[in-house]
């Protein structure tokens, strides 16, 4: 049970934003406004630049579609880990919905916490893997 309530919270989220992304790529540029002006300003001149939509939208697809399968998932939160800390962010601080972006990101994180061990070789680089030791011999012994 505890591998299907995983694999469905995790299509639930990667469901979630890649229809973000299709809308996002889709609708680029016809977002309705938000009520607060800090927040219209800063999304409006992020449409303004005319590339962050379209790379925000794109890079929401492929990390979702990443999040879909279970062994590409620890890529696909790695691609939208950047994103969703500037959505919890943009929630918490300009949007006055502090509550879903903190629900959005415990979630990730919790998602994130799940596929901890794919992410041991981010922090280890360099060392060499666990099965390639080989100790050395022992002085004087044949």
């Amino acid at each position: 049970m505890k591998i299907w309530g995983l694999r469905i919270s995790r299509w639930i989220f990667a469901l979630f934003y890649l229809f973000a992304g299709v809308m996002r790529l889709i609708h680029s540029g016809t977002a309705a406004p938000f009520a607060n002006p800090e927040a219209e300003a800063l999304n409006s001149a992020l449409r303004d630049a005319q590339f962050v939509d379209p790379l925000l939208a794109v890079s929401l697809i492929l990390g979702s579609i990443l999040m879909l399968f279970h062994r590409t998932a620890p890529l696909g939160i790695v691609i939208l880990a950047p994103l969703i800390l500037v959505f919890s962010l943009f929630h918490a601080t300009l949007n006055g919905t502090a509550w879903f972006g903190a629900l959005t990101l415990a979630y990730f994180l919790l998602l994130a916490w799940a596929y901890r061990s794919a992410f041991v070789t981010l922090w280890s680089y360099g060392l060499p893997p666990n099965n390639s030791f080989k100790p050395t011999p022992l002085r004087g012994a044949a």
